[in-house]
């Protein structure tokens, strides 16, 4: 199955992506790295999706680990 991506989240997402990002940095941190059903379906439905090209996205994991 191939994935499919979107240039935005579902609204529901999107909604919820807003509300996250009005927070601090360590709780936006903290909100997107849970493991938790919301921390999962938010990595799912991230806003990002294409933003960076994959050489730029494999750089920041690099840089990351």
């Amino acid at each position: 199955m191939r994935a499919i991506f979107t240039a935005a989240p579902p609204p529901a997402y999107a909604a919820q992506w807003e509300n996250v990002l009005s927070r601090p940095i360590d709780r936006i941190a903290r909100v997107i790295s849970e493991d938790t059903q919301t921390g999962q379906d938010l990595r799912q439905n991230s806003p990002f999706t294409g933003i960076l090209s994959e050489p730029e996205r494999r750089r920041v994991i690099e840089i990351a680990a």
